[in-house]
Parts: C-alpha cells; sequence; structure tokens
C-alpha cells in the first residue's frame, strides 16, 4: 500500500507531521462543507490538512482537496488554486479549531515502514495538549520512543538471527538425509544378503545337469 500524504502541523516555527491524536474538533473538509470527489492513491481519505499553533490558538491554516477549483466554495474569502492532478488547494487560511484533546506531533524521519506515519518512525516525538483550541502544554516522549525502538530493533535482529540459524540447520539436515539415500543406493550387497542369496541360488540352478 502506498505511503499516504499526513496532515502537518506548524509548531514553534517548524512544520511537523500529525501522527495520532486523541480528542475532538480538529477541523476538516466535512465540518466546513467541503465536498472531496474521488481520491489518489497517496491520499485515499481524498484530502490533507496544515494546521498551525499560532500565538497558542490551534488554527486550520491549508487545505488540499481532491477536486476541481471551480466546484469548490470560498473559505474566508479566498478561492482554492489548482495543484497536482485534480486537487485544489486553499491558502492562507486562520480558521480557528475548537479542538480538545492532545496532538501527537513528529519530525526527523529515520525508519519510514508504514502506510500511515507513526512515532517510532521519528526521532522527534511531541504531544502538545489544547483545550478549546488553546495550547495548554505540551509532553516530550523523544527520548521514550527512540529507547523503545532501539529496543525493538535489538529483538528484531535476534529474531532474525535465530530464524537463519533454524533455517541454515533445516537445510543441512535435509542435505544430509539425501546424502545418505544416495549412498545407501550406491552401496554393494554384502554377503549373506537377500539379494546375495537370490543371485546364488540363481547360478546354482545353471550348474545342474540338464537331460538331453
Amino acid at each position: 500500500m502506498t505511503r499516504q500524504i499526513p496532515d502537518t502541523v506548524i509548531y514553534k516555527g517548524g512544520e511537523y507531521v500529525l501522527a495520532g491524536l486523541k480528542g475532538k474538533g480538529l477541523l476538516t473538509p466535512t465540518d466546513l462543507n467541503i465536498v472531496t470527489k474521488g481520491l489518489a492513491t497517496a491520499c485515499y481519505r481524498g484530502y490533507y490538512c496544515q494546521y498551525s499553533c499560532i500565538d497558542n490558538f490551534l488554527f486550520l491554516t491549508e487545505l488540499s482537496v481532491f477536486n476541481e477549483p471551480n466546484q469548490l466554495p470560498s473559505l474566508q474569502g479566498i478561492v482554492p488554486s489548482a495543484i497536482l492532478d485534480m486537487f485544489a488547494r486553499y491558502q492562507d487560511l486562520k480558521i480557528q479549531c475548537p479542538f480538545s484533546g492532545g496532538l501527537v506531533i513528529v519530525k526527523n524521519l529515520v525508519a519510514p515502514n508504514r502506510t500511515l506515519p507513526s512515532p517510532l518512525e521519528y526521532n522527534e516525538v511531541v504531544e502538545i495538549i489544547f483545550e478549546q483550541g488553546m495550547l495548554q502544554g505540551e509532553i516530550d516522549y523523544s527520548s521514550k520512543v527512540n529507547m523503545f525502538r532501539n529496543i525493538l530493533d535489538e529483538m528484531w535482529g535476534k529474531l532474525a538471527n535465530l530464524m537463519c540459524k533454524f533455517n541454515s540447520e533445516q537445510v543441512w539436515q535435509s542435505s544430509n538425509t539425501s546424502l545418505a539415500g544416495i549412498e545407501h543406493k550406491r552401496r554393494p550387497p554384502e554377503y549373506g544378503s537377500r539379494i546375495s542369496a537370490s543371485n546364488a541360488k540363481s547360478d546354482a540352478r545353471d550348474l545342474e545337469p540338464r537331460l538331453v
């Protein structure tokens, strides 16, 4: 599955990826009566947003929608412009979000391996907390997430080594079994064996006198 275009958050002058949220009141196109028509491979929702924390308040500042610009209304007097194929973008918005809850924002990608952004993929992980759109504080989880990621990497490394060792042993046992079978087929019959006895009887019959 194609990696999806994430929402972003401008916080303290830096651009972060929105990796998770818990709460309500974060504005989306549905809240603004904006209709998306279709989707893109990298954007199954049909839209993506940029939010900004300005003077300790949360705002929707950009909105990109899968639709033709002439099919969309203006927002705050701003008309959307066409971007990419079938996408329209509202820029320079400043619509306050009455969000209450926490936004998990991440920065500095180090291990991209998921379709949607995960805190485990980034070096910087911060939760910013709002009440009715007003910033209440932040919690920096970066050191804890990095430590947890290192533990997971070490565990996966040990598991991979174990699987390689197991597979090698299986191949070795299978190879030995095959060689033993080949060696058994090539081994000449021993004296006293059924084959040897059968051959001896056959030779004895050939030596019996016959009437002419």
